[in-house]
Parts: C-alpha cells; structure tokens; sequence
C-alpha cells in the first residue's frame, strides 16, 4: 500500500542445540483427531513453510487434513504481487486446490460467502514482519472475526516475531483505524501472530472465535531470526530490509526521502536527491545519532533509475533490533532534515500507518515533543497491561519508553 511494503519470513531460527519448532512443526495428534474429518480452509502464502522448507498446505495435506480451499492476502499465494495490486483467484499449481483473493486493487476483501458455506474451520499460517501496518496483521484480524461471526473454528500457527521483544510506538487514534492499522496496538507489537490472534479475539471481537494457536516450541523472544530462505514480497528480498522496515517503511511516507522501494535496497538505505545539496557532513550528522539509537549507517551513493538523478545518503545495518529504538529513529531523521535545511511533506497514508496525527504535529511543530512522548508512553502502558495475559512465550515483550 503506497510506499508501505510488506515483509514475510521464512524461518530459521539461530537457536542452537535446542528443539526448536515452529507452530506448524508442533502438531499434536489430538488436533489431528480433531479436524481430520472438518473442511478446512487455509490462509497462508509463500511465508507458510516449516524449517525444512516444506510448505504448510503439503504438510496438512500429508497428515490428512481436508484443504479445501487456500486463501490468499495482498501479494498473493507466492508474495509476487506489488503492494495495491489485485490478487486474484486461481489454483495452486502443485496441489489444484482452489486459491481465492483476500485482496482487491481497492483493498481488502471478505472471505467468499461460498467458500464459507463449504468449510468447517479456518487454518492460518502467515508470517508476520513486527509492524503494526503489515497488513497480514489486518488479514489476521478480518478472518478471525469472519470465523467468529459464521461460527467457524479456527486455529493459528504461532511464528516468531523477526524484530524481537521490543514494543514502541503510538496505538491508533479511532478515527485512523484502516486496513494499515486494523486495531488499537503499538507501532511495534513485540508479540508472535498467535499472540495477537488471541488478544484480537478477546478485546475486539463481542462474539469470539472458537480460536486454537498452536505454539512454538522452545522459542526465546530474544533469539533473532537469523535467515531470509527468499524474496519476502517485491519490496523485501533480504532480512535487512526486514529489519530497516521497523522505520523505513514510515519514512518512505515522508517526500523527498527516497529509502530505495523498487531497487534491490529497499529499506536499507535512507536518501536525498544530490540537487537538494545536502553535504557529506550533514549524513555524517545523522549517522551519529542513529548510532545512539543502535542503527549503524555507512555512506551510501546510487543512481535513482525511477527518477534519473543521483542520490545520496546513508546505508542501514541493524546488528540487534532487541537494541533498536525505530520510532525514535524515524522522528529524529525527519528532525535532522528539517534542521538541514530540507522541505518535507507527509503523503497521504502517513498518519493511518503511523495511527495518529500527533506524530505529524510534532514534527511540524505544532505539538510539543512532551505532550506527544507522554500520550505515546500511556498508551504503551495501558496496552501491555491489557495484552499481558495472552503473552506466550519468555521473556516478554518489553515496552520502550
């Protein structure tokens, strides 16, 4: 959507000399029993796979689960579809099991009411990126409140979150709730995708889903995700970019930053057009603060074919997000530009994917760098307060104030 791209993993855990597992690798005879008999629909892409690279519709099917329909969100059933584009229906090549579209050019798209008909439950298995406007947090969201409203049982299959344990970042104001910010959680949850579908479940939904996560096994919240098998979608082809996504993915909201969408640098570099005449010492500047806040920037230099102009800046390496304070990396280089000397302009998705317009305020100077943090730090507060007993997993996500 926009500039937002959206990243998907697969995973590879750097655990070491522990059995570690993901949801999809925990099965548990009993669910088998439980199912076996049900027509299940499954929402999943590229990301669904196990460890071994074995996707997640094979692997249901080999155990005798009755697929009968898979469903896919924006970028479609393998993450090739550019952000905004039209997913549409087919089937899956190996398989033939009918593919449907959870994703229009206009934006999302309910569950097809036939296809409800003819399912007994719902299966999700989609990897999440750790950003609130990642929109399979939205699909997420949208199948489980469908699966509560047609009385479908549904069961989710936990992954790790690949930006860590950090939780930063404003909620969403009411008035911007939109499929790039569904529901009222930080900027950066910290949490796992079976811990977000049990809280959605619990504080959104009147009537609630017959929701069943499979967890992990054995996995640490602090443990990062080490390893990107495969291009995540058009936009992301590199854990890197994952990891700059924490910030990149909102600055890419902000004109003139360019944060290299359509090149193979995609958020992992942060530039200006050379006509703007920013110096070398000035990135030198910005460079150091980022330091501070545990981003590491090197000098950086390309042609931009899109816009046919030199371009210079920064490229981001990310040695630990647990250490990553993105938020505060994102407001401090629109406050570097703007003390440059440089003009900037918020595109229209900015304040929905950033859930507030406080953000912008401060940034215009129409709204004190105080009051903006105390609201930021009351909502965090409140949130991990309320999503604490649907934390699975050690050590919690730790809110960053």
């Amino acid at each position: 959507m926009r500039k937002i791209a959206y990243c998907m993993v697969s995973i590879a855990s750097i655990l070491t000399g522990m059995d570690f597992k993901l949801g999809i690798e925990n099965i548990e005879p009993a669910l088998i029993k439980q199912y076996h008999k049900m027509r299940i629909g499954l929402v999943t892409n590229q990301t669904g796979k196990d460890n071994a690279g074995n996707r997640t519709v094979d692997i249901l099917l080999k155990k005798g689960f009755n697929i009968t329909y898979l469903f896919a969100p924006e970028h479609g059933i393998d993450g090739k579809i550019h952000a905004e584009k039209e997913v549409k229906d087919c089937k899956d090549s190996k398989t033939n099991v009918p593919v449907l579209s959870l994703y229009t050019s206009n934006g999302p798209k309910k569950m097809n009411e036939e296809a409800l008909k003819n399912i007994d439950a719902i299966f999700f298995d989609i990897q999440d990126s750790g950003m609130r406007h990642y929109t399979y947090i939205s699909t997420l969201f949208q199948v489980l409140k469908a699966a509560a409203q047609e009385n479908k049982k549904m069961v989710v299959f936990d992954r790790p979150n690949p930006l860590g344990k950090i939780m930063e970042g404003p909620l969403v104001d009411p008035g911007l709730i939109s499929f790039i910010s569904i529901a009222a959680i930080p900027l950066r949850h910290g949490m796992t995708i079976g811990e977000l579908a049990e809280y959605f479940n619990a504080a959104f939904f009147e009537q609630k889903a017959a929701l069943h996560v499979v967890p992990m096994k054995n996995y640490d919240r602090t443990t990062l995700i080490n390893v990107v098998s495969s291009p995540l979608s058009p936009n992301i082809a590199s854990l890197a970019s994952c990891h700059g996504y924490c910030f990149l993915g909102l600055l890419g909201e902000v004109a003139p930053f360019d944060v290299g969408v359509g090149t193979s640098d995609a958020f992992q570099i942060i530039t200006l057009s050379q006509g703007l005449g920013v110096t070398p010492a000035a990135w030198q500047i910005l460079a150091a603060q980022l330091k501070t806040l545990g981003v590491y920037a090197t000098p950086h230099s390309f042609f931009n074919e899109r816009k046919k102009e030199d371009y210079h800046g920064l490229r981001l390496r990310f040695s630990n997000m647990n250490q990553v304070n993105g938020f505060m990396a994102l407001l401090k280089t629109i406050a570097w530009a703007k003390k440059v000397g440089k003009q900037f302009d918020f595109r229209s998705g900015f304040d929905k994917a950033v859930g507030t317009k406080n953000v912008r305020l401060f940034l215009t100077g129409q709204l004190p760098y105080q009051d903006l943090i105390a609201e930021i730090n009351l909502g965090l507060q409140q949130f991990f307060v309320q999503a604490q007993p649907f934390f699975k997993y050690l050590p919690h996500p730790e809110p960053l104030f």
